[in-house]
């Protein structure tokens, strides 16, 4: 009987031919290219059952879990890495509805999964986070954890801001059920390690907070060190001052008879209070640059006197057309008549 003939050599060649392809083709038609197999790859997802498409997932499951087990460490930071950059391209350029979609759906498929799982599976995962949190924990610098927490608390004020008042009585009557069931279930043990991990991070932040103290003295000291006699003197000025304003609205909320003096407070030290702002003195009563009665021959722009001159338009060669007309859906953003106009 005669040996079969392998057909690898013709794989080869219609790899190398295909890698030949691939190289020479323009952007155009590479985009052409992808559309192309995005719409096959669409309708093929459209006929298929729930039983192919299981099979599909789980034979890509299998070849994706077969193809991580075989790379090494090298080829797993590339691949995070290529991913982690693929990702931000991708949030970068998709738009808010693109972005609401995206998190929609995945709301629902980890929504779906979550149900699914058994208690087992929920124990394997969580515990899976834990220690994977742990070790990014572990890893992250100074930077980073400052990075995280502020990025982690601007997502929490403005999850509160945009929740409704049933929202916050559903999220804090979860938040209470969930820490009573956590402390009706926890042992005697657990019990005392969570007070003894209580007072540790009350001890950290009592020491947190002395450390920036000592530091924040030690600054003022430097500062006050290298200041000049000037400096000091309008420093002391300005403290004199900012007392005798607290004074006076301390003794203007016991007698408020005399609250009339706190709005006739003199403007006495003029020189660099713009930094020091004080709002009960009525600096317009003090001060007076006149109105706004000089007019550009060249854009017909306001100015004040003594403004100088080429300020608005540099002497007419700064030229700004008429804007157009904004089109209709942009108007409704940005004057509130749509229902995403908060978001925009």
């Amino acid at each position: 009987m005669p040996r079969k003939r392998s057909n690898l050599s013709q794989y080869s060649r219609n790899a190398k031919r295909m890698r030949l392809v691939r190289s020479q083709e323009t952007e155009e038609d590479r985009e052409a290219r992808l559309t192309s197999s995005q719409e096959r790859q669409a309708r093929l997802r459209a006929t298929e059952t729930s039983a192919q498409r299981e099979s599909r997932l789980s034979s890509q499951r299998s070849q994706t879990e077969a193809t991580r087990i075989r790379e090494s460490m090298e080829q797993r930071e590339a691949r995070l890495f290529t991913d982690r950059e693929a990702h931000a391209l991708s949030r970068e350029s998709e738009t808010f509805t693109d972005r609401e979609t995206r998190l929609s759906s995945q709301s629902i498929r980890t929504a779906n999964a979550r149900s699914q799982e058994t208690p087992e599976e929920r124990e394997t995962r969580l515990t899976a986070d834990r220690e994977a949190h742990a070790l990014s924990r572990e890893s992250e610098t100074f930077t980073d954890r400052e990075t995280r927490l502020n990025s982690q608390r601007v997502r929490t004020l403005l999850s509160r801001e945009l929740e409704s008042s049933s929202d916050r009585e559903f999220r804090l009557t979860a938040d209470r059920e969930r820490h009573n069931n956590a402390r009706i279930l926890e042992s005697e043990d657990e019990y005392r390690q969570r007070l003894q991990t209580t007072r540790e991070n009350y001890e950290l932040i009592r020491l947190s907070e002395e450390n920036y103290l000592l530091a924040e003295r030690e600054r003022v000291r430097e500062i006050r060190h290298e200041e000049t006699v000037d400096q000091r003197q309008s420093r002391l000025n300005a403290d004199r001052l900012q007392h005798t304003v607290s004074r006076m609205l301390s003794s203007s909320i016991e007698d408020p008879e005399n609250g009339a003096e706190i709005d006739i407070l003199p403007w006495v030290t003029k020189e660099k209070s713009g930094y020091l702002y004080l709002p009960r003195i009525d600096y317009s009563e003090f001060a007076s640059i006149g109105g706004m009665e000089i007019c550009c021959q060249f854009c017909h722009a306001l100015k004040w006197r003594k403004e100088p001159n080429g300020i608005c338009c540099s002497g007419g060669k700064v030229l700004i057309e008429n804007f157009h007309e904004l089109p209709d859906f942009i108007k409704a953003l940005l004057n509130g008549e749509h229902p995403q106009s908060k978001h925009f």
